[in-house]
């Protein structure tokens, strides 16, 4: 994706191009173990099932998706009482949201958490069912890979760089953050592939395609091919 806008702006020879795999941290985003009294700490309802996103909150970056979960949980929760959202992240916009959790009486159904640790994500991506940001502006986004590698599902929307993940046979639904319908499908459709899928393999196929193998070989042919060009 990132690649293709370059070269639509005509900064970069297709031909001369090599992509990198963007890179995570294997070690702390894997499959563990989430304590009760980790649960506690976020108040996340025993049983529950928890939508994630994380990420900044700015009133100027509302297209992060946001909004759009708020929106669909009501309906949501109506059909499927046992899910809960939680959103992880500070900003400018936390007290309108939090506001709107309010005023619109989804306190049983929604939470944000505001500033986590960073020690805690792992930890916090582990403890959700799927992990969603239908965010129509962003590039490729490594908080998606980070969940994937938790054996989670994801909701990515269906613009931006994220879309390149589509292409690893991997647990991601693309949906538009502005059809609340197709929203809620796809939450629901994510749920019930929580339950089934082989959250190992999820795992496994994540950090072959994005780990750190990958990325040094990666760096390694890129290394090649200029000193082959010298």
């Amino acid at each position: 994706y990132t690649r293709d806008k370059i070269i639509e702006q005509g900064l970069l020879d297709v031909d001369r191009s090599s992509i990198i795999p963007a890179c995570f941290d294997e070690e702390r985003f894997k499959i563990q173990a989430v304590s009760a009294d980790f649960l506690k700490r976020f108040d996340i309802p025993k049983g529950r099932e928890v939508i994630l996103s994380v990420g900044r909150i700015s009133a100027g970056e509302a297209y992060k998706g946001c909004d759009q979960i708020l929106s669909a949980m009501k309906p949501l929760y109506e059909r499927r009482p046992s899910v809960y959202y939680l959103h992880a992240g500070s900003g400018d916009d936390l007290d309108r949201l939090r506001k709107r959790v309010e005023d619109e009486g989804l306190s049983d159904c929604a939470q944000f958490a505001g500033f986590v640790p960073d020690e805690d994500m792992a930890a916090l991506f582990n403890a959700c069912s799927i992990f969603c940001i239908p965010s129509s502006g962003e590039g490729f986004g490594i908080v998606f890979v980070e969940a994937l590698s938790c054996g989670k599902p994801v909701i990515i929307a269906n613009s931006g760089g994220s879309l390149d993940l589509l292409q690893h046979d991997l647990p991601v639904t693309a949906v538009s953050p502005e059809d609340q319908d197709g929203l809620i499908d796809a939450i629901q459709r994510s749920l019930e592939k929580a339950r089934v899928v082989d959250a190992n393999q999820v795992s496994a196929i994540t950090r072959e395609r994005f780990g750190r193998r990958r990325f040094e070989k990666a760096w390694c042919h890129l290394l090649s091919l200029n000193e082959d060009s010298i």
